[in-house]
């Protein structure tokens, strides 16, 4: 643990929360710093494009509160510690109680490969964006989120969980220190220290704007990580990283017609 906490104190990073209308805004107008701000001044998304990124709500039969990545009108990516244990094939997804069966998942509930794809019944999920899992991000490249997050200093088994509106993040990559190269199946792209892991907003889409189609493009999913050594308080070494989209979810998206679920090349 000694070691991955000292890799992990390199690692410079800018988060910045708000609410869909308002992101856009923060990540363009100059709020990353540097060189990374020009980078990426005249990319920035636009509130609507924002607002469209895809997101589910997840609640588990006793309440507990996760997000999803809609891959087909029946299928979708969340984490794995999202969905129920027990045998229990019942969750509700945006207010509609649905049966889920498990198509293909991570091996564990709380790791690099807490990730799980299911098929629902009823389907009727919304629309999903590109996806593009080849995608690497760069040093200081901004990446939004969304998600089921109550916000800061809420605790989703606080809150009623069926009146929480998705959030937006923008947090800026990072690379560790004197190799600026950015993992490559899981991203860390923020050291908050005593902040929020964004309970609630586990599952959601990570996505980075693409110049060259003009659009945001899905290249993974959102999952909260506390990294920690023995006799520290936990808040003290919290990370939020990125779980690259699976081959299995690729394959899922890719079997959707072209213009309801492309999938970026």
């Amino acid at each position: 643990m000694k070691a991955r906490r000292s890799r992990l104190v390199h690692l410079v990073a800018l988060a910045l929360v708000g609410s869909l209308a308002a992101l856009a805004g923060a990540c363009s107008s100059g709020s990353v710093a540097g060189e990374s701000a020009a980078r990426v001044q005249s990319a920035a998304p636009t509130p609507a494009q924002l607002d469209g990124l895809p997101v589910v709500r997840i609640l588990t039969p006793w309440g507990a509160l996760g997000s999803g990545v809609p891959l087909a009108d029946d299928v979708l990516i969340t984490c794995r510690h999202c969905l129920p244990r027990g045998g229990t094939n019942r969750i509700e997804i945006d207010g509609v109680r649905r049966q889920f069966e498990v198509l293909a998942a991570g091996t564990t509930r709380d790791a690099k490969d807490d990730w799980a794809v299911i098929r629902v019944a009823p389907g009727g999920l919304p629309p999903a964006a590109p996806i593009d899992a080849t995608r690497r991000v760069r040093d200081g490249e901004p990446v939004y989120l969304c998600g089921y997050w109550p916000g800061d200093g809420q605790r989703p088994e606080r809150v009623d969980p069926r009146r929480v509106e998705p959030r937006a993040v923008c947090a800026v990559a990072v690379a560790v220190e004197g190799t600026r190269k950015l993992p490559a199946d899981l991203t860390v792209f923020a050291e908050v220290g005593p902040s929020d892991i964004f309970k609630g907003m586990s599952g959601g889409p990570a996505a980075v704007w693409d110049r060259s189609s003009q659009r945001l493009v899905v290249i993974g999913i959102y999952l909260g990580a506390a990294e920690y050594e023995p006799g520290q308080a936990e808040r003290f070494g919290r990370v939020q990283v990125i779980r690259r989209m699976p081959a299995e979810a690729v394959q899922a998206a890719s079997k959707q017609d072209a213009e309801s679920a492309p999938i970026a090349r």
